[in-house]
């Protein structure tokens, strides 16, 4: 009986030493936000969320040469200064808000413009779109890059608003490189750099939350225990 249950505790220490090493190795952000998204643990907690900020925040810094907005501008230093208890929640949601509508009136400009147009040709060739609408596409994820970065966990959790954040990074960077007309191997190259680096900040900013030496603990949730007794 006694031995049953040591086997469960070994299989479960087991499991979160595997779980910390994926984390620890891990080269791309989606894996990593993937296993923070699965754990209840994280989901229910914003013990976790200057963190999520400061990285949302940095997602969005790696694409500011793309916002044409101050009001983008902007949102990247709220979520910086809430991570930091700088700043109110009120103030923080006004940021969103704003930015939020950056991207809305970008977004109307861009469609408005008859210059724009995404008709392709016969043959479904990415180069048949102007270069003018790949550029858009990068403004625009740029733009909701920095939307999601001060987005408040009234309206999202921090950690959907980070991936979010990351993800609409690294498409703003693809789009950009679709329009300068770079070749496909070296956007590929980029993106996966761009995807690394994401998964570099996150080890910065929230350390390895699977490790269970660390404090405050952060185990990953056993799906059952052992009945027997």
């Amino acid at each position: 009986m006694h031995i049953a249950h040591s086997i469960s505790i070994e299989t479960f220490h087991e499991a979160q030493i595997i779980t910390a090493e994926i984390w620890q190795s891990a080269s791309s952000a989606d894996i990593m936000l993937t296993m923070l998204l699965e754990s209840r643990l994280f989901q229910n907690s914003n013990h976790h969320a200057p963190q999520l900020y400061l990285f949302a925040g940095s997602c969005a810094r790696r694409v500011n040469h793309l916002l044409q907005d101050p009001r983008s501008r902007e949102a990247i230093r709220a979520a910086e200064l809430f991570a930091s208890n700088a700043t109110t929640s009120q103030q923080l949601l006004d940021s969103h808000l704003s930015a939020h509508n950056a991207t809305l009136d970008l977004a109307n400009t861009y469609n408005n413009s008859p210059l724009l147009s995404t008709e392709q040709s016969n043959d479904d060739d990415d180069r048949a779109i102007p270069r003018a609408t790949f550029f858009g596409g990068a403004l625009l994820h740029a733009a909701a890059t920095a939307s999601m970065a001060c987005c408040p966990s009234e309206i999202l959790h921090p950690l959907q608003a980070a991936e979010a954040s990351a993800r609409y990074a690294t498409k703003a960077l693809y789009y950009e490189q679709l329009s300068n007309d770079t070749d496909s191997t070296l956007i590929s190259q980029l993106v996966d750099e761009e995807q690394h680096r994401q998964s570099q900040a996150l080890r910065i900013f929230l350390g390895n939350p699977f490790d269970s030496k660390r404090w405050p603990p952060f185990n990953i949730p056993t799906t059952r225990r052992s009945t027997i007794r």
